[in-house]
């Protein structure tokens, strides 16, 4: 990366869930929560072409179930990425005192495999070879089928045919999934949550749900009200398995967040 080029968001906030979601935290803290989290904060995340894990690292240690041996490997793997992700990363003030050969040992107790590694570092890259794949893929097809009748076709063309269908269909959902900007969430009514949250939006994306939050009264509530509030709201959503809320104001930033922890057994809130 040239000498003050801003680094690929998408980039590093798919590094870190990858590396995290490979870690023994993975369980501390959903992937998913973690970058929504993380994507609401990117402007604290990433300054002056420098990558801040003290960030990562509050996040996580807030977390009831936290255990600071188990978040060396993640972090040692985060600093040997250096170069590849084109920015200085900074460790959190626990490691500080860590030496890169420290972290190359530590790095391989979080074991993340080339694939996702390249698809991590380089989204684009790994985007573009897909989509040459799939050309190639429809190409032979093409000039197979203009060899054989539909009623002599050999079963390895039958096969490939099929293949190509496939791989059509998951490319077309892919560029779909690109054109619209990202995952889709299915809006939930907000009668369906309980509690007093004065919520003008209500979005879900799997186990997590995001909510909008404009009012700006409800940011100067008392922590343990507010806390109190999203324990209660998380805890009437247990029908619809969620694991996570993000709680985002008007601007979009993130505020809050409450997940549980183990095996549904405590809620952790978080109040930024």
């Amino acid at each position: 990366m040239a000498e003050g080029e801003t680094p690929n968001r998408e980039s590093v906030l798919e590094s870190i869930t990858v590396v995290f979601a490979n870690s023994k935290l993975k369980d501390v803290v959903g992937t998913d929560a973690l970058k929504s989290v993380l994507s609401g904060q990117y402007r604290d995340l990433v300054t002056s072409n420098t990558l801040h894990l003290q960030l990562v690292w509050d996040l996580l240690a807030d977390q009831p179930d936290f255990v600071e041996d188990d978040a060396i490997a993640p972090f040692a793997v985060l600093k040997t990425w250096e170069e590849d992700l084109g920015v200085k990363v900074e460790l959190p003030q626990p490691l500080a005192q860590y030496t890169a050969t420290d972290f190359v040992a530590h790095a391989s107790h979080c074991q993340v495999s080339k694939a996702q590694k390249a698809r991590a570092i380089n989204p684009d890259r790994a985007r573009a070879k897909a989509r040459k794949t799939m050309e190639t893929l429809e190409g032979t097809a093409t000039g197979s089928r203009s060899l054989d009748e539909p009623s002599t076709r050999k079963p390895a063309l039958e096969a490939l045919l099929g293949l190509v269908a496939v791989l059509g269909l998951a490319y077309g959902g892919y560029t779909l999934y690109q054109t619209m900007g990202g995952p889709q969430f299915k809006s939930v009514e907000k009668s369906e949550i309980a509690g007093d949250l004065p919520i003008e939006k209500a979005k879900q994306l799997g186990d997590e749900m995001n909510l909008l939050i404009g009012e700006a009264s409800w940011y100067e509530l008392p922590p343990e009200t507010r806390k109190a509030a999203l324990i209660t709201a998380l805890e009437g959503l247990q029908n619809r398995e969620i694991k996570s809320l993000i709680v985002q104001d008007s601007s979009g930033s993130v505020r809050a967040s409450a997940q549980w922890v183990g095996s549904h057994a405590t809620i952790s809130v978080r109040l930024q």
